[in-house]
């Protein structure tokens, strides 16, 4: 478990992404499975886990795989089986330019829209 001042350290990482995101509007974040999560208007469209990642789906992930981005996964630890969560992690460096990290974003929330909508 995380001592106190990791958690405040880690905080304090998530709304420094979260500043980035304002762009968008008022963003929301939350603590999610040991990370964060970015919400704007209700809808979930990246997280901190602990790199940063932006929800994509089959339309996107050409394009981030080529960015360096790579998609989320996760190992069940009683079965070993793998799954794989519709967000890709970027590097802080690619990430770095503001235009490219509101380009990404816009792209995220739009496929995190439209992934709500079909729910």
């Amino acid at each position: 478990m995380a001592s106190k001042q990791e958690r405040a350290a880690q905080k304090a990482r998530a709304l420094s992404w979260a500043d980035r995101l304002m762009f968008l509007g008022p963003i929301e974040t939350r603590p999610l499975f040991g990370g964060w999560c970015f919400r704007l208007d209700g809808v979930t469209f990246a997280s901190l886990m602990p790199g940063f990642a932006f929800r994509g789906d089959q339309t996107v992930a050409k394009d981030w795989q080529g960015r360096g981005a790579v998609q989320f996964t996760y190992t069940f630890p009683k079965t070993g089986k793998v799954s794989s969560m519709p967000y890709w992690i970027f590097s802080d460096e690619a990430l770095a330019n503001q235009d490219v990290f509101e380009g990404l974003a816009v792209q995220a929330l739009a496929i995190a829209r439209q992934s709500q909508n079909k729910s």
